[in-house]
């Protein structure tokens, strides 16, 4: 699995789809797939936002990790950094940052590859590909 992180308009995908040589037919969107169709795609941009949709739909921490797990091993995440700044001070806001935020580091303790994105800069965090 990769990881690929940085803050919202980075150039994550861009980057993703370059490097990957990934045809866009092949990268769910994480705004609109079908939850139980994510692993149709070589890659899954705006993770963050499918977490969220998960939570919503009652998915627990368990149960969104086994989805996780159930991805093939060569699949590439993209999703937005979202816990910096000022907490929120809605409950659910709160909620789903941690558990993105969780989900994320469950995510790049499994990944072959780590990489944030900064101005459209690669940052290489884990490389086990090598």
């Amino acid at each position: 699995m990769y990881l690929i992180t940085g803050g919202a308009y980075q150039g994550k995908t861009d980057y993703t789809v370059s490097t990957f040589r990934i045809d866009e037919r092949n990268i769910a969107d994480g705004k609109t797939v079908v939850i139980e169709e994510i692993n149709k795609f070589l890659c899954i941009k705006n993770f963050h936002i499918l977490v969220k949709r998960m939570i919503n739909a009652g998915k627990t921490s368990e149960e969104m990790k086994i989805i996780v797990d159930s991805l093939d091993e060569n699949t590439i995440i993209i999703t937005d950094e979202i816990g910096n700044g000022i907490v929120p001070i809605n409950r659910f806001e709160r909620n789903w940052r941690e558990q993105t935020g969780r989900l994320c580091c469950y995510i790049a303790s499994i990944s072959r590859k780590v990489i944030r994105l900064s101005g459209g800069i690669p940052v290489i965090i884990k490389d086990e590909c090598r």
